[in-house]
């Protein structure tokens, strides 16, 4: 199952994994570390080798289970364990066989978060780059970053300000692409329960490429200053190239005041979502078309931020009793 997902042999397991992962966010960074693994390895299999191995794990686990009571979790987590190993003794038999010479180091990674509501988290990297990380994001970055090149794994919503390095270009995992710099100012916006990845260029020029991409579709673009490409995560498809206003796309990194020039109410509410982390639930689709231009604190408590809204747009809140924020007329 783990290794269909690596490879994404089919959407059942896809689902599967994600969803799992969803629900056990603890998980994730074990979750990376093996594809990170599974990355260097660089090793595809055909259907008929991830099909024995498959079985052989399965008659492992089926002696396990015979001999002792194994929790849920745990399971799901040794069976990604059991396929790393496995793929790794597959690995290290094809070396040995051709008589190649064998390096191993052991990889492991570092988790940058940021759990602060309402509030931009600043990190300085080793190569000179700056990253300011959103609520309720997160990023993973390997220990040998900047050595043979510069990956790292976005959660959620980043602002880079990549250093500049023509022999190691700076790769932004996030979802189905990756976001490819040499020396610029980007946004990468991807939280998984939107639906979109946004990659918003400030200043320099990026490529912006899908990792699967569907047949007879563009798989990857180059961005400008002031452009942004969208991935749609339900079609899997990128959009054509937009202009966008770098004050409101980047808006939740800075302090003071936000400026809205002509705004939804749904890119507003979007916005509020991330800085308060809560949710809102909108009972008139019409409401969220209303158009906003004005200033936003960034210092004002969330009811003060709604009062002024709902004045200025004729609308009406309530906090339910799970903290979820009602809007309606």
């Amino acid at each position: 199952s783990f290794l269909n997902f690596y490879f994404n042999r089919n959407e059942i397991d896809d689902l599967d994994w994600k969803d799992w992962i969803e629900e056990n966010p603890t998980k994730e960074m074990k979750v990376r570390e093996a594809f990170l693994l599974l990355d260097k390895l660089s090793l595809k299999w055909t259907e008929e080798q991830i099909k024995e191995k498959y079985l052989s794990i399965k008659k492992k686990l089926n002696q396990e289970q015979q001999s002792k009571s194994i929790h849920f979790h745990n399971y799901r987590w040794w069976v990604a364990a059991a396929s790393v190993i496995t793929i790794f003794s597959f690995s290290l038999y094809v070396y040995l066989k051709n008589n190649k010479p064998i390096r191993t180091a052991p990889l492991s990674v570092k988790l940058l978060n940021n759990i602060m509501p309402n509030q931009a988290k600043v990190y300085y990297l080793s190569d000179g780059s700056i990253i300011r990380l959103n609520s309720n994001s997160r990023l993973i970055i390997a220990d040998d970053f900047g050595k043979i090149k510069r990956d790292v794994f976005l959660t959620g919503e980043a602002y880079f300000e990549v250093a500049k390095d023509a022999t190691h270009p700076f790769n932004v995992h996030s979802g189905e692409i990756v976001t490819t710099a040499i020396g610029t100012a980007f946004n990468v916006r991807a939280f998984p329960n939107e639906k979109d990845v946004k990659v918003s260029l400030v200043e320099g020029l990026v490529i912006v490429k899908q990792l699967r991409p569907k047949k007879n579709t563009k798989s990857s673009v180059e961005l400008h200053q002031g452009q942004q490409v969208r991935l749609l995560t339900q079609t899997m498809e990128l959009t054509p190239i937009e202009t966008f206003k770098p004050q409101i796309a980047t808006a939740w990194k800075e302090e003071g005041y936000i400026q809205l020039e002509k705004n939804t109410l749904k890119d507003v509410l979007d916005m509020l979502q991330e800085f308060y982390t809560v949710k809102f639930e909108v009972r008139d689709n019409l409401l969220l078309q209303q158009s906003l231009s004005g200033t936003i604190s960034r210092k004002m408590a969330l009811n003060e931020t709604l009062e002024i809204l709902a004045f200025t747009n004729t609308f009406k809140y309530k906090i339910a009793k799970d903290s979820t924020i009602l809007i309606f007329k």
